[in-house]
């Protein structure tokens, strides 16, 4: 089997690959796990470097207005939308799976790809990995959300990356706390939004665990976003609370994403 991860064939040319991406479980997961939203160009560039992609394929019910408002991203890097809504009265996410499935494997019958690339977790895709990689002899590179991959789908595939990237996951649950923090400022007329109730709750509300919340809270100390201050009580009693910096926070143009 050829060496994976290569930039180029050993010709010189880039590989020719053809991707198909679960765009529910981008989506969704992503939405779920971080509150984040699908960064679709900056995947593509970066595949867009290291293959040729032939072709690229999103597959979803985009009948959820959460893919639906996605779809002009899309359409900048591919045609290639499926629709897969079941008309059914009990729609299943088993359903776009069925109809990505069929896809992939019409697709290793035209020999045109040395690379395929499948974004999900699901472990339902196992079987098609192996195959692709057992008895087609391709390369298939993984993509998924961190915390939702099958564990059999990683050990299958030639390659996983797990989304999003260590960088954008910081930058994720530093915008969490801060909209936690927004929230409750604007909701409540006597604030008392303390460090540690804080990361339970933005802990809670996420997959992430307390100790990547605390991480995550104690960087925005450091960087000035948020500090502690003292909210006294009758008789001198007082409690340490959470503040924001509003002004730096709009300085750095960040209050437009809370």
């Amino acid at each position: 089997m050829a060496l994976f991860g290569k930039r180029f064939s050993e010709k010189g040319r880039k590989r020719k690959a053809v991707a198909f991406v679960d765009f529910e479980h981008w989506t969704i997961s992503l939405h779920r796990n971080f509150a984040m939203k699908p960064d679709i160009r900056t995947w593509y560039r970066a595949l867009a470097e290291r293959y040729d992609l032939v072709d690229v394929y999103f597959f979803g019910d985009f009948s959820n207005p959460a893919l639906r408002c996605e779809i002009p991203k899309i359409r900048e890097i591919t045609t290639g939308i499926i629709e897969t809504q079941n008309a059914t009265a009990h729609i299943k996410k088993d359903f776009t799976d069925f109809i990505m499935l069929d896809h992939i494997y019409q697709r290793s019958f035209r020999g045109d790809a040395e690379v395929f690339i499948l974004f999900t977790g699901d472990g339902h895709f196992s079987s098609v990995v192996s195959y692709l990689v057992n008895k087609c002899r391709k390369d298939v590179e993984i993509f998924g959300i961190s915390g939702a991959i099958s564990n059999a789908l990683k050990n299958t595939a030639t390659r996983t990356t797990a989304l999003p990237a260590a960088e954008d996951l910081k930058k994720s649950r530093e915008l969490m706390i801060l909209r936690a923090l927004k929230k409750i400022y604007e909701t409540s007329s006597s604030p008392r939004p303390t460090y540690k109730k804080t990361v339970e709750t933005v802990a809670k509300d996420t997959e992430a665990g307390e100790p990547a919340i605390a991480e995550a809270m104690d960087s925005l100390i450091e960087k000035g976003y948020v500090y502690q201050t003292k909210k006294y009580f009758a008789g001198g009693r007082f409690i340490k609370i959470l503040a924001m910096n509003t002004a730096l926070i709009k300085n750095d143009d960040l209050w437009e994403l809370l």
